[in-house]
């Protein structure tokens, strides 16, 4: 509110707090109690994975953490995984993806910086495993049955819409 008002716009305050893209790959993503037993330091650590803006700055924590608190769990291995699709999503004004076991759908905000016309040619090259939803959602069809594979398919969207991106 204060920067729009600074910005000589007018604050919209009745939008929500917007922080970040949100991500669902339908896997479990958190740091585990047995992990870390103190709840103030999981807090902590939550709140710093969520503030991460770049990819480098996310190797350095997930690093800090192995060496603070020993080898991930594959619970927390998600939750890093996820952040850095978080990174990647957020250079693109992505305000969702879902990456479900078959399919799934990733909307754009308003100042998205891919190309509309390179985003038609990537759906109609795609052969009907993407389609537009309206005009901010993009849905996909695919089998990622197992959480590698969805992994995989938000990086290969990801990438894919990335490289549509306006320069």
């Amino acid at each position: 509110a204060i920067a729009a008002l600074r910005a000589g716009k007018s604050p919209e305050l009745e939008r929500p707090l917007h922080h970040g893209p949100e991500i669902d790959l339908h896997v479990p993503s958190l740091l585990p109690e047995a992990y870390l037993p103190d709840v103030h330091a999981r807090l902590v650590l939550y709140k710093r994975i969520s503030a991460v803006t770049g990819e480098a700055e996310l190797d350095d924590l997930q690093a800090e953490t192995v060496d603070r608190f020993g080898l991930l769990p594959e619970p927390a291995k998600n939750l890093f995984r996820i952040a850095r699709l978080r990174v990647a999503a957020a250079r693109l004004a992505v305000e969702r993806l879902d990456v479900s076991p078959a399919g799934g759908s990733i909307t754009f905000g308003d100042s998205t910086p891919i190309d509309p016309g390179a985003l038609i040619l990537l759906v109609q090259k795609s052969g009907r495993s993407l389609r537009f939803d309206g005009p901010s959602k993009l849905r996909f069809t695919g089998q990622h049955g197992e959480p590698g594979q969805r992994f995989e398919a938000a990086d290969r969207l990801l990438g894919a819409l990335g490289r549509c991106a306006a320069t």
